[in-house]
């Protein structure tokens, strides 16, 4: 047997269903800088204009409901609901700001997943300014920019 691993294909008993991605109607600029913006040339739809919208809406509806969850030592799941999130973050987001951080004075955040990088991410977005460093498989950054443009 080689050293590559290959996928069961047989194993795999879950129905598939149709996904619809949308219209495939991009726009590519290029800017004398060297700048190559693509944007969609259908409207944007009904959105919320930051994460923190959705959490207070949920937290409200749900608040026992489980939002985060991590796996722990053994079979064991660590898990916060919806309020604890958002009472979570918003204590995280007072103490950001206390700080003086701003989309001018942003935080970087160099984790991989878990419920601390997802609690920080939620109190950065709710104002609009951090950046979020993932650190990929491969060891090389892999960065997703959050905040304001």
């Amino acid at each position: 047997m080689s050293g590559h691993l290959r996928a069961d294909r047989s194993a795999t008993t879950a129905p598939l269903r149709p996904v619809r991605l949308g219209t495939p109607d991009t726009i590519v600029e290029r800017a004398a800088d060297g700048t190559i913006r693509i944007r969609t040339q259908s409207p944007l739809g009904d959105h919320h204009a930051n994460l923190g919208e959705p959490l207070a809406h949920w937290t409200r509806e749900a608040p026992d409901r489980v939002f985060l969850a991590a796996r722990g030592s053994g079979d064991a799941w660590r898990t916060l609901t919806h309020a604890e999130v958002f009472d979570t973050v918003r204590r995280i987001g007072a103490a950001l700001l206390k700080r003086g951080l701003s989309p001018e004075r942003p935080i970087v955040i160099l984790s991989g997943n878990g419920i601390e990088h997802a609690l920080l991410g939620l109190a950065a977005d709710g104002d609009a300014f951090g950046a979020l460093v993932f650190p990929d498989i491969a060891g090389a950054p892999r960065r997703a920019w959050r905040g304001s443009s």
